[in-house]
């Protein structure tokens, strides 16, 4: 019997990935990022690689250190920008530090462990890329989360802001190229080239729109957001590919992309059949000379929509098919009883800030955060404690810091509280 094999599930993982990071390549701000379910290891470490190869080339992108890492503890002042305060103290004067969201400006955001995220960090990351500031960045949030686990709702959030989704924890070494005879991989083919970047973006038709918006909602696909960012995936597939039309295998490639991580139950039989009637005619009598419709005479006609349907289930993962096969939401497990409730206020478990308090018992003074909130008022301080310091000591004291009851902070801590589960 003759034939090639059907790929393995991880290496079928694995080629959707190299395509999603080729594909982000293409415009790391327009479609917001990646989101990767990966563990530390050799696997994650090839993607990031490769992906960071991509982003040094493309136009928002640029360097080699394409990410500008930042961590889970990350304070909202070093975040937003804030009070230099070692410079502040050294040059006596106020100085203002600019940010790590300003300076990701034409990098690719890393957000390692973003699981372990909390909501106010989460909310100025969104914050920067839906405002009109401008910085542009892309964010690649890796979650480390363990089989059985879930994103908080925080990084759910961040998550909806992200074209791409990919799940490398079934990827294995062989499947990455890393062993075997394909361990030299083409790295150099992922990176787009100006010719495929400087094209025209394709024009979609109503008939592809209404294809992915049918398939967002055959899956159950609450965000507005997923099926924007699917079909501008389309437009760039295609235009890497160099084509000025979009054709099946563009839809295709954007929906088991973009929609099948994001699927929230299987569709029903009825909807398949409905799926495979043809769309009803479209009025031409609704279109003006004013805005002609784009020239579809040369494009390629496109695949039934169950078709569209069919490729989307078979790209969905095996435990989240399993999951939707029970009547389970993909997110009914997102910050749920196994992680607990927060405790208010707690006193016991991981800093994660400093919020302003007078310590009392068990409560640990933040020492940087106090200075941070005190230096702003020397100025003032000095000047009214100028006059008693003067006619007492003959001079004032410029080194000394004044700090009051309203400038003390404390550090917060995350308490998780009892589970039944």
């Amino acid at each position: 019997m003759t034939g090639t094999a059907p790929p393995s599930p991880g290496a079928a993982q694995w080629s959707r990935a190299l395509l999603a990071a080729r594909l982000m390549a293409a415009d790391p701000v327009g479609v917001g990022g990646l989101y990767l379910r990966a563990r530390p290891g050799p696997v994650r470490d090839r993607f990031l690689d490769v992906l960071g190869r991509a982003l040094g080339s493309a136009d928002d992108c640029h360097g080699s250190d394409a990410f500008v890492s930042i961590p889970a503890h990350t304070t909202s002042d070093r975040l937003s920008g804030g009070i230099d305060l070692a410079a502040t103290l050294d040059q006596g004067r106020l100085v203002n530090d600019a940010g790590l969201l300003t300076r990701a400006h034409g990098h690719a955001v890393l957000l390692s462990g973003v699981e372990r995220f909390n909501r106010e960090t989460c909310a100025l990351i969104e914050a920067a890329m839906d405002g009109p500031q401008p910085e542009r960045f892309a964010v690649v949030a890796i979650d480390e989360s363990g089989d059985g686990e879930d994103a908080t709702l925080a990084a759910e959030a961040l998550r909806d802001r992200l074209a791409f989704a990919i799940d490398l924890t079934d990827v294995s070494i062989r499947d990455a190229g890393l062993v075997g005879p394909d361990a030299v991989a083409s790295e150099g083919d992922l990176v787009p080239t100006a010719s495929r970047k400087g094209g025209p973006r394709p024009d979609p038709s109503e008939d592809v729109i209404a294809r992915i918006v049918s398939v967002a909602d055959a899956f159950a696909i609450p965000s507005l957001r997923a099926p924007l960012f699917c079909l501008r995936v389309a437009e760039l597939h295609a235009a890497v590919e160099g084509r000025a039309l979009l054709n099946h295998a563009d839809i295709e490639a954007a929906v088991v992309l973009v929609l099948a991580p994001r699927a929230r139950q299987l569709p029903a039989d009825d909807e398949t059949e409905d799926a495979s009637e043809p769309p009803p005619p479209r009025d031409e009598t609704s279109t003006t000379d004013n805005n002609p419709p784009p020239d579809q005479s040369n494009a390629e006609p496109l695949a039934p929509l169950e078709q569209l349907i069919a490729a989307t289930r078979a790209a969905l993962p095996a435990q989240l098919l399993a999951s939707l096969a029970q009547g389970l939401s993909a997110t009914s497990g997102t910050a749920g009883g196994r992680a607990g409730g927060k405790s208010k206020p707690a006193r016991h478990g991981r800093a994660y800030g400093a919020r302003k308090s007078v310590p009392r018992r068990g409560d640990r003074l933040h020492l940087i955060e106090t200075l941070r909130a005190a230096v702003p008022w020397q100025t003032i301080r000095r000047r009214e404690a100028g006059g008693r310091g003067a006619r007492a000591n003959g001079h004032q004291d410029h080194r000394r810091l004044h700090v009051r009851r309203d400038d003390l902070r404390i550090y917060r801590r995350k308490d998780l509280s009892e589970t039944l589960a």
